[in-house]
Order: structure tokens, then C-alpha cells, then sequence
């Protein structure tokens, strides 16, 4: 059995990340399950509705209070999407005793420093995985830490996309810091929404929300530090919205690279892109 491990919140981008590997490799034929510690006061039934609002194939996931000894031993690799996962498998440690046990099989885990890196690697050693192999966006990471992977979106099984414009312009306040940059150039914009955890003012937009990307014209990119591997960007890619990059050019992250292969028309679908090969080949490597 595979597991695709998940530590952080419902509506942040590993997540969703994690859920589409998941479904991605059932579809190739292997045994996965999306296990979800819940973490940062999140209930379960804000992981289940982020599951239900976006996706046409529902694939439940396991929770961390439902993992036995079986289930551990039934495991043979875990996948953690971003390596700060780690981080937050730790605060839960104490809440889910088992997280430990169960992260000691083998591992593949994917790079990123966006948290204190020596941090995260006390964090490897702390889980102690039989074998770990990294993978890493090499165009992302001059660590080049493992094998190149690049993160991609897996829009075939998104719920039913319809263009039903309510407002011109979106953009990402996911956290604290992402809120308050978009706040900062809101005045640019006129017919803006903020996509929050919580609604703050009239032009927040709540998440969960159905049929997101019908709902705006252009996607607004301000995130003013690292950004691993955004989402959004590559949706709004995929669905043909404008992309405003709103940020100092000068960050040289994710959102520089992603934004890039955007201009350069780089198909961000990981069906028709062919960029899991890396992971199924580690996948392969440790069953």
C-alpha cells in the first residue's frame, strides 16, 4: 500500500496536490490512500468539503485516528508532497502517536525550503524513514536535492468548470502574510476578490467555493516571498484566465519559474505531461 501523507490545512495547495497524486496513481493501478492528520484547529469536515467542492472523483481519505499496527505494516511507501510536511507531522505527534511509526517505512519526499531548512532536515532524521529518496523542480532549487519533479495540476477529475464571471479579478490570501500583500494592492483593482480561511470584508472570498475559476477574468499573482510551486497560477493557466504577475521580479521561486512555463505554454496537466514519471519511478524502485 501507498500513502500519500498530509499534515497542513484543507485548502492549501498541498493539499490538493496530495488528493490528485493520490487519485492519479489509483488510476495507474496502485493501492493509495490520501492519509490526513488534521492540524492548526482544522475539523475533518473542512478537509471532506475542500475534497467535495473541487473534485468529480471521490476518493476518501484516511484519517490519523483511524491508522492501526496493520495498517502500518500493510504500508510499503509514503509520499509527502512538500518536505515542510514533515514540520507538521512533528506538531501532531503528540495528538497521533502512530504519525512516527507509520513515516519510519520507506519514504519519497519532495523538496522545498520555503520553512527553515535545517529545521526540516532534523525533521528527516527524526522520522528516520527506512529509505528515503527526494525529488525535487530542479529549475526551482539550485540545491537540486534528488531527482527533477515538477509539481502539475490534474484537471480531468475537477468537478464540472463553467465560465460564469461575478467578479474581474482574484487573488491568494491564504495566510496571514499572502492576505496582507493582496490587501496592500487591492486599491489597483477594482472588482476584486481575496480568497481567505475567513471572511474578513464584503470582497472576501470564503473558501471552499464551487466552480472557482468560473467565477473571475484574471488571477492576480502578489505572493512577495518564496513560493514553491503555486496552484493557482498553473489553474488559471489551464483555464485561459489573464495572469497579472503583481510581485518584485526580482524572486527568483516558484511563482518565477511557474509563471514562466506559463509564457512559454507548458502544459501543466500531469495526465498529459508526462512529469510523474520521477515519482513513478521511485514508486517502483522501493515496492
Amino acid at each position: 500500500m501507498i500513502n500519500l501523507i498530509y499534515t497542513s490545512r484543507p485548502h492549501d495547495g498541498l493539499f490538493y496536490y496530495s488528493y490528485e497524486y493520490g487519485v492519479y496513481l489509483s488510476q495507474l493501478g496502485y493501492d493509495v490512500r490520501l492519509v490526513i492528520y488534521p492540524n492548526f484547529g482544522h475539523s475533518r469536515s473542512e478537509y471532506l468539503d475542500a475534497i467535495q467542492y473541487k473534485y468529480k472523483i471521490i476518493k476518501a481519505p484516511v484519517f490519523g485516528d483511524r491508522i492501526t499496527d496493520d495498517f502500518i505494516k500493510d504500508t510499503r511507501v509514503n509520499i509527502l508532497m512538500g518536505r515542510s510536511l514533515l514540520l507538521f507531522a512533528k506538531n501532531v505527534e503528540q495528538q497521533y502517536p502512530n504519525i512516527k511509526k507509520l513515516l519510519s517505512n520507506n519514504m519519497i519526499l519532495v523538496y522545498n525550503n520555503n520553512h527553515d531548512t535545517n529545521t526540516q532536515q532534523k525533521m528527516v532524521e527524526h522520522f528516520s524513514p527506512k529509505t528515503l529518496i527526494n525529488l525535487c523542480d530542479h529549475d526551482v532549487y539550485i540545491e537540486k536535492i534528488g531527482k527533477h519533479f515538477q509539481k502539475s495540476i490534474y484537471p480531468d477529475i475537477y468537478s464540472e468548470h463553467y465560465d460564469h464571471p461575478q467578479f474581474e479579478y482574484i487573488m491568494n490570501g491564504s495566510n496571514e502574510r499572502y492576505y496582507k500583500k493582496a490587501r496592500n494592492v487591492l486599491h489597483k483593482y477594482p472588482d476584486a476578490r481575496i480568497l481567505t480561511y475567513k471572511k474578513h470584508f464584503d470582497n472576501d472570498l470564503q473558501m471552499p467555493v464551487k466552480n472557482l475559476f468560473g467565477l473571475f477574468c484574471t488571477y492576480v499573482y502578489t505572493k512577495d516571498y518564496f513560493d514553491p510551486a503555486p496552484r493557482m497560477l498553473q489553474e488559471s493557466s489551464y483555464f485561459k484566465k489573464n495572469i497579472i504577475f503583481d510581485r518584485n521580479s526580482s524572486i527568483r521561486d516558484g511563482g518565477y519559474v511557474y509563471y514562466n512555463r506559463h509564457l512559454r505554454g507548458v502544459d501543466f496537466n500531469l495526465r498529459t505531461n508526462k512529469t510523474a514519471k520521477p515519482l513513478v519511478d521511485s514508486i517502483e524502485e522501493l515496492i
